[in-house]
């Protein structure tokens, strides 16, 4: 079982994560993901249903946090094949409840930037758009 684990990764031409993203409901992250998606040199991956089912059941039997980080390196570098020459970027959308997870990603990625939505500013603009100046 071992060795399968090691060959995850190790199929293909992964990119490296660019960034990770986080977010609460309502907030905008679905926004900010399609517009990254329409970029042609990033891969964007809105909470991929694999990465859920990792802390839900795998990380919860591993009891090594150095096997733990091991695996899910092995499993985003899966995800993050290159499909098309000009794919350089590559964004992961996580699920909401994943920030509670923030210190294992980080711990696995210290390199990638996390960018962590939090509310939706978007609800400010009719308002905004109200009160601007009339001629």
């Amino acid at each position: 079982m071992q060795d399968q684990h090691v060959a995850i990764g190790r199929n293909g031409d992964p990119i490296a994560p660019s960034a990770f993203i986080f977010h609460v409901s309502r907030c905008g992250s679905t926004l900010l993901t399609q517009m990254l998606a329409s970029l042609e040199q990033c891969i964007v991956l809105s909470e991929p249903p694999v990465i859920d089912v990792f802390f839900r059941n795998y990380c919860q039997r591993t009891k090594h946090q150095e096997d733990r980080i091991k695996i899910f390196r092995q499993l985003i570098a899966a995800l993050c094949q290159k499909r098309f020459q000009l794919e350089s970027h590559l964004i992961i959308k996580h699920d909401s409840w994943h920030i509670s997870r923030i210190n294992f990603i980080k711990a696995a990625f210290p390199d990638v930037p996390l960018l962590v939505c939090t509310e939706s500013h978007l609800r400010y603009l009719p308002h905004a758009k109200s009160n601007s100046v009339r001629r």
